[in-house]
């Protein structure tokens, strides 16, 4: 083998070792931008009431959440909104399984938020929600609406129409009061339907509304949603 060959072989297997040695790094990078997946949430059930749990005291129970572990996940947080008085409660854990206190006879709403180590990444579960059983409760009143349309501090355009989700852990059939109006919180009842649906006309555009639902059960039992807003154009 002369000179010119032996060196012309000795470029070529650097080339070789050098890409070889790109494509794993390469292979490396993309394996640590992997996301991690969002979990399946198993229990409390959504939309039902809770019976278990270790019972504290006659205000208090101990709960255990369960979820599907994640893939790509390396740690959780277990995310309980109170749904009466507002309060989050934020649970970090490496399992998908944990225990909470809270309050008995109480509307909630939880989720699981999926964590990595290698990147920054946060993927969301579904939201569910459930009402921790209380003592002797016959009766609970219906889960505060959720916002549909027009989205929290949207545009709208044109002819506006309400859309929110109502639920009701006793299946009953629920009636809603819907308040309009340009002060927060609104204080104007703008109508009463037992449809989860009401059209709004005649609003002054570039004008932001406020608007809020209170779902009533065939027995007499309320909850009233968030303050909702949105603008005209």
């Amino acid at each position: 083998m002369n000179l010119k060959v032996r060196f012309s072989t000795i470029l070529f297997l650097t080339a070789f070792l050098v890409s070889c040695s790109n494509n794993n790094e390469a292979n490396k990078e993309v394996e640590k931008v992997v996301p991690p997946e969002s979990a399946t949430l198993i229990f409390p059930v959504n939309g039902e009431e809770c019976l278990e749990g270790n019972v504290i005291s006659s205000s208090k129970s101990r709960l255990v959440f369960d979820w599907n572990s994640s893939a790509n996940t390396d740690r959780y947080t277990l995310v309980i909104n109170n749904l009466i008085s507002g309060e989050i409660i934020e649970t970090n854990t490496l399992e998908n399984s944990i225990g909470v206190v809270l309050d008995r006879n109480t509307p909630y709403e939880w989720y699981v938020i999926s964590k990595s180590d290698a990147i920054e990444d946060e993927v969301y579960s579904d939201k569910w929600r459930f009402y921790n059983a209380g003592e002797g409760v016959v009766n609970y009143a219906p889960f505060p609406a959720e916002v549909q349309e027009p989205q929290m501090g949207s545009t709208a355009t044109g002819p506006v129409t309400l859309q929110w989700l109502g639920k009701d852990v006793d299946s009953e059939t629920l009636h809603y009061k819907i308040y309009v109006g340009t002060e927060n919180p609104p204080k104007t009842l703008f109508g009463t339907t037992s449809i989860q649906t009401l059209e709004l006309l005649d609003l002054e555009p570039n004008t932001v509304y406020f608007w809020k639902v209170i779902s009533e059960d065939e027995k007499g039992f309320t909850s009233t949603s968030p303050i909702f807003e949105f603008k005209t154009e």
